[in-house]
């Protein structure tokens, strides 16, 4: 990855017609030394980006422009014949969920803007990748807004629904954190559950759990991804079923039960941890992954929609289309995680833009610009 005082090269061109942007295109030296952004005059119509220009991609993105047609970030060129969000389209800030890894390079970021440096150690690693996701993203929010990105709507994917209640005001850092410490004080016990990631439609999947005991999707996340959870044995013959469908499926790395009816009986610490949680007024909206829908405003609804997270499935692909509905074309994921797939398989060939705030392997700074 670049260095964090090495920035990504990018190349820019803005016009209001393709020859312009075509125009720009003409000197490859020019384009290959890429673009003072600082410099940029006011923007056209079209957009064309090239990240780390070269010779061979000023060559794609001159065909790109030759064609007229949206391209979203192949080979690192993006081109907007429209502008997404000049045309009306709304942002969204998409909060990643735990991930069966979690590494986000942001120190760099954090240096560059300022902001506190403050991953708290947690009992479990489940607790310290949790506190470090709504790390991530609430330092990137910030560093967006410095660069004048900001969200018009915020969602999170499973558990980075806390994340987007974090960044929108509803509640506080201490107060999660409070939250957490009350759950882990108590007599904290997990369902001894298997996830299980499959590469299908939810019609699939649920076929192929019917009628086994201690099953259920737990996330229903894109049209080509699903994951179900349940028992060793239940999980094993579903498998089975679907590698008979040819459908691939991947046992994930943690065990918590989470986003299933088989929850209920382990959910006694969180609703006593939630009836004690100080709930404010959202200052930006707040859509669910529960409920597919926008967060309620009353406290007693948060709260229900808090519990209900730990059992019922998430539904993200439901949500991105109702976010798409509501005129959402731009989502932006701040921090590492799947977001931006599910969001591209979900939308697929809609015009629409998905971009990570944060790559693995890639220093904050150099994803960032």
């Amino acid at each position: 990855g670049a260095a964090a005082d090495d920035p990504t090269r990018l190349f820019v061109a803005t016009g209001d017609d393709l020859a312009a942007v075509a125009a720009q295109l003409a000197d490859a030296d020019a384009v290959l030394a890429g673009t003072d952004l600082a410099s940029l005059g006011t923007p056209g119509r079209l957009r064309l980006a090239i990240a780390e220009p070269t010779p061979k991609r000023v060559e794609l993105a001159r065909k790109v422009v030759h064609r007229g047609q949206p391209w979203r970030g192949r080979n690192d060129v993006w081109f907007a014949p429209e502008g997404l969000i000049a045309g009306g389209g709304r942002v969204a800030f998409a909060f990643p969920g735990v991930e069966p890894a979690f590494e986000a390079r942001v120190d760099d970021v954090a240096a560059h803007f300022a902001v506190e440096a403050e991953l708290v150690p947690r009992s479990s690693d489940l607790e310290r990748q949790g506190a470090g996701i709504m790390y991530v993203g609430r330092l990137l929010t910030e560093a967006l807004a410095e660069l004048h990105v900001r969200p018009d709507v915020v969602v999170g994917h499973s558990l980075g629904e806390w994340t987007a209640m974090l960044v929108a005001g509803a509640v506080t850092r201490e107060a999660i954190d409070r939250f957490v410490r009350g759950i882990a004080d108590g007599d904290l016990v997990l369902p001894d559950l298997v996830f299980l990631a499959l590469g299908c439609g939810v019609d699939v999947a649920e076929a192929a759990i019917a009628g086994l005991p201690d099953i259920a999707v737990s996330h229903d996340n894109c049209p080509h991804q699903v994951i179900v959870c349940g028992s060793e044995a239940s999980v094993a013959i579903a498998q089975e079923r679907l590698n008979a469908q040819r459908v691939l499926g991947q046992v994930l790395p943690f065990r918590t039960g989470f986003h299933t009816p088989m929850f209920a009986g382990y959910l006694q610490p969180f609703e006593d941890a939630l009836g004690t949680l100080p709930l404010h007024p959202a200052a930006i909206p707040i859509y669910s992954s529960v409920s597919a829908q926008r967060f309620p405003e009353d406290e007693d609804g948060m709260r229900d929609l808090g519990r209900r997270l730990y059992v019922e499935r998430v539904r993200f692909r439901e949500l991105v289309e109702n976010l798409y509905a509501d005129g959402v074309r731009v989502f932006v994921q701040p921090g590492v995680g799947s977001v931006v797939g599910f969001v591209g398989d979900t939308l697929h060939d809609r015009e629409h833009l998905a971009v990570a705030g944060a790559a693995p392997k890639r220093s904050g700074m150099a994803q960032l610009s």
